[in-house]
């Protein structure tokens, strides 16, 4: 035969922690307490994640392995609807593995579409039907991925560009003397 449980005096609930609180009426008083805060709320919690490395890496793993088609299914639409902050991700990666220093700014590609007026820095073309965030001078000639090393270009004047020298490649074009 079970104990019976007392019901709470506040909400009637008979949930219980062990320590013996009402559950329902925590939950609630901790969303207040979020609510109130929210700045508070998250530094503590940031707080609390940063001495405790090691459950939250654990809890993540553990979520991760109960939930890993919806976590996939969510990470696919992510990249999707975020090509843009994606391409800036995989140049800081790219560019970090190499070496080469720096960091893009998430929003690069709308600046530099604002800055360039929506023409390609090489050919002068529209980019409305694409375009590709290319490195003026390349990481593979030593260039940093840095804000003001980054031009867009056409997705064809890029790929005749490749890893070439810009002024180089801009002869080429007869474009310098």
């Amino acid at each position: 035969m079970t104990p019976s449980v007392k019901p709470c005096i506040k909400c009637g609930a008979a949930e219980r922690y062990k320590t013996g609180d009402c559950k329902p009426c925590g939950r609630e008083m901790a969303r207040k307490y979020r609510e109130a805060d929210p700045q508070r709320h998250r530094d503590s919690s940031r707080k609390w994640a940063a001495a405790n490395l090691d459950r939250v890496s654990e809890n993540n793993r553990n979520w991760y392995k109960a939930n890993k088609d919806w976590a996939a299914h969510q990470n696919r639409n992510w990249q999707k609807v975020n090509s843009e902050k994606r391409n800036v991700i995989n140049q800081n990666r790219r560019a970090r593995v190499r070496g080469n220093g720096g960091k893009l700014s998430h929003n690069i590609v709308q600046r530099l579409m604002v800055l360039q007026k929506g023409k390609c820095a090489c050919c002068g073309k529209s980019l409305s039907k694409g375009h590709h965030l290319d490195h003026i001078i390349p990481i593979a000639l030593g260039g940093m991925n840095t804000d003001n090393n980054v031009q867009l270009l056409r997705p064809k004047c890029n790929l005749s560009k490749g890893a070439k020298d810009p002024v180089d490649y801009m002869r080429t074009k007869g474009k310098l003397i």
